[in-house]
């Protein structure tokens, strides 16, 4: 309705418009006006056109505040436009998402009706199953006391069975103990019979408390000295018990300080580190002496111990002396040199703690026995015979002893 009268009020305002426009012309031409210096006939065309705006514009602002509607259409035609054109995409989606939807519900009315066919058909069968089960029910109870009776016998066969595997473990245990203990008694047999021979034919290769080697270190040592002494000692042990036939290489037990029990060589080296730490400030010594007498065919038993290399004899000093007669026998002569050592130097070194030979005993050589033999007798009567140390002796050896041999006149001895 507001567009039809929208269109009969500008079909009727061109018609005035027109009218007018020719009516005020007609009048302007005959009077024969001139503005602006224009010609009449421009002038009565100017004014013609400026009476028709002003008509047209007129018109149209008392219509845009007479008319909301028209107000509207002027002020938000374009965006009440793009807006219609938007409702009617936004119109055009949500008929279309409407179809999915009833799309969407007759499918699911279908599923529902699949389903409600389903239920029934699962209730038939619960029917079924309940029946089923009351009867497996009665059947089960019936196992059940068949299955607690077994169940007891089966724990009676299992005591019985875990008894008999406690005492198949116990003999396990002392089967392996007694095999241990027949294996160990066969060893210390065959290590017995060994010794045996070697008492008998006295052939020992190392014997009980013989040094088998010896390191001297400066006060201090690091600890990577210490270790590297060690393991130079046991490779000088190695090659020994090699050369004198006692087995392969490896045929060397490490035992404890003690000498019970066997040790390793990380535990060995751990030990000698720390029996090192009291002794700071001095020179230290370490050696490794048989545990015990090694027969030929087995292995040497080393026991290492770490001790503060002392001072014991300076240079020069005499540690012993006695008159010798060279007119006497050589077996007299020779025995009294030899007495010398193992009756007054060889006290003195065990009063020191230096570390003794085979048997306790100290091995001075028979090379200064055999020189101081021969001087004696070339002087041919009572001579003097010193035992002096050629240099400084420390606790770990060597024996470095000189005999010095010098003619008396007078006997103090009377030999």
């Amino acid at each position: 309705m507001g567009t039809a009268l929208l269109v009969l009020l500008l079909l009727a305002l061109c018609g005035f418009i027109a009218y007018i426009g020719d009516l005020l012309g007609r009048r302007l031409g005959k009077k024969r006006l001139s503005v602006f210096g224009l010609r009449p006939k421009h002038t009565a065309i100017l004014l013609t056109v400026v009476t028709g705006v002003l008509i047209a514009g007129f018109t149209f602002c008392a219509a845009l505040v007479t008319l909301p509607w028209f107000r509207q259409v002027v002020t938000q035609g374009e965006r009440l436009a793009a807006q219609n054109r938007d409702l009617h995409r936004a119109n055009a989606e949500q008929t279309r998402q409407n179809d999915q939807l009833r799309s969407e519900a007759d499918r699911r009315k279908d599923e529902n009706t699949r389903l409600a066919g389903e239920n029934t058909q699962l209730v038939t069968e619960s029917r079924e199953l309940k029946t089923a089960s009351a009867k497996l029910k009665t059947e089960n109870q019936g196992l059940a006391s068949k299955n607690a009776t077994l169940t007891r016998s089966n724990d009676e066969l299992g005591k019985q069975a875990e008894a008999l595997r406690l005492e198949r473990k116990t003999l396990e245990s002392r089967n392996a103990d007694l095999m241990k203990t027949q294996q160990r008694l066969a060893a210390d047999n065959r290590r017995l019979r060994l010794e045996q021979t070697a008492l008998q034919s006295r052939q020992y290769v190392f014997r009980k408390g013989e040094q088998i080697d010896v390191r001297p270190l400066p006060p201090n040592p690091p600890e990577d000295v210490l270790r590297s002494a060690v393991d130079n000692v046991i490779d000088l042990a190695r090659r020994k018990t090699r050369d004198r036939g006692v087995g392969p290489e490896a045929a060397i037990l490490l035992v404890s300080p003690a000498g019970e029990a066997r040790i390793d060589e990380a535990r060995l080296k751990k030990w000698i580190v720390a029996r090192a730490a009291p002794l700071r400030g001095r020179r230290v010594a370490v050696d490794a002496v048989a545990a015990e007498n090694c027969a030929p065919g087995t292995p040497i038993k080393l026991r290492f111990r770490i001790y503060a290399n002392e001072r014991v004899f300076e240079a020069n000093e005499v540690l012993a002396q006695r008159e010798v007669n060279g007119a006497n026998d050589d077996e007299t002569v020779f025995g009294q040199l030899l007495s010398l050592f193992k009756l007054q130097v060889g006290p003195r070194m065990r009063a020191a703690e230096m570390p003794t030979g085979a048997d306790g005993a100290y091995d001075f050589g028979y090379g200064p026995i055999l020189d101081a033999w021969t001087k004696v007798k070339q002087i041919g009567g009572p001579a003097l015979v010193k035992a002096r140390a050629k240099k400084d002796i420390f606790k770990s050896g060597p024996f470095s002893l000189e005999l010095e041999v010098s003619p008396v006149t007078i006997s103090r001895t009377g030999l």
